[in-house]
């Protein structure tokens, strides 16, 4: 008696789940590569408000962080990507790519700072900067 029930509510919280992760906007590639000599591009426009894919890409042999304080802390985050930024940061180990769906701030004409916080990195001009316009 009480499989019939429980089957009926499952079956109502399914199409909820899916359509809560269909509910967030796929946007506009761009993608940031860390080497050991620094990022690329280093400048990175975005329009404010606008859904992005952000593919975050370490091509190199060592780790490396994009850090980006307050634009993570601002920009909207997937909830689905939301456990790869940790401390409003994503960490890369070698050779790892991570993708995450952001909607840009709707402060017109802001810039946010993005570096690397590995230790190697702190001598080396591992920094850009997000314009949002």
């Amino acid at each position: 008696m009480f499989v019939r029930p429980a089957l009926a509510f499952l079956a109502l919280a399914a199409p909820v789940a899916v359509q809560a992760q269909a509910s967030f906007p796929k946007g506009a590639p761009v993608t940031v590569s860390a080497s050991n000599e620094g990022f690329a591009p280093r400048q990175i426009v975005l329009r404010q408000g606008r859904p992005y894919t952000l593919t975050l890409r370490n091509v190199s042999d060592r780790p490396h962080s994009f850090s980006a304080r307050t634009f993570f802390g601002i920009a909207r985050v997937d909830p689905a990507d939301a456990g790869r930024v940790a401390d409003n940061k994503v960490e890369l180990a070698p050779g790892q790519v991570v993708r995450l769906r952001i909607v840009a701030p709707t402060t017109p004409n802001a810039v946010y700072e993005f570096r690397s916080l590995q230790i190697a990195d702190a001598g080396r001009d591992m920094k850009g900067t997000i314009l949002v316009r």
